[in-house]
């Protein structure tokens, strides 16, 4: 009966990674959301797209944040960024940022910086690192005068 359950201390202990899950859903719903499933044995809770990345979300209600899902979804796509809300610290490791659910309201900061690093990165990687395996001191010193000029337009060109 409804009694039972609203009158349980169970409740919440039950049903914790749903209502974590469908917090961190309806704080990002301004992105589009999937998820992603690899039949019975992986699945990662989101997976959303954004400025061309495409990156997979975890959320984890505690502080246990070992995420086979997440771990299986990363070896096979390698993304160049993936997120996990947790009751765990803030933290960023080798591509996996960690938001504490307490600081969710961080995401879309962190995100408009990682993608903008990202950008820049793209842009120096593809344009301005000399693709031959000989790289005198001077081309690359040009190079690497040419990317900056270029990030502060790129900089000037976004804060207008």
């Amino acid at each position: 009966s409804s009694g039972d359950l609203v009158g349980s201390d169970d409740l919440f202990s039950q049903f914790n990674g749903m209502f974590v899950e469908q917090f961190v859903l309806q704080q990002l719903s301004t992105y589009p959301m999937y998820y992603w499933t690899s039949g019975a044995q992986s699945e990662v809770d989101f997976v959303t797209q954004i400025s061309g990345l495409i990156i997979p979300i975890e959320v984890k209600s505690g502080e246990n944040v070992k995420a086979k899902s997440l771990r299986v979804y990363r070896d096979r796509y390698n993304p160049e960024l993936s997120i996990r809300f947790s009751m765990k610290d803030l933290e960023f490791n080798s591509g996996l940022q960690n938001i504490p659910l307490s600081q969710i309201w961080l995401f879309e900061d962190l995100l408009s910086r990682y993608i903008q690093a990202w950008q820049y990165r793209h842009i120096y990687n593809n344009y301005f690192i000399p693709q031959t395996s000989e790289k005198s001191y001077e081309t690359l010193t040009n190079s690497l005068i040419l990317s900056v000029k270029l990030l502060m337009l790129f900089d000037r060109v976004t804060n207008v």
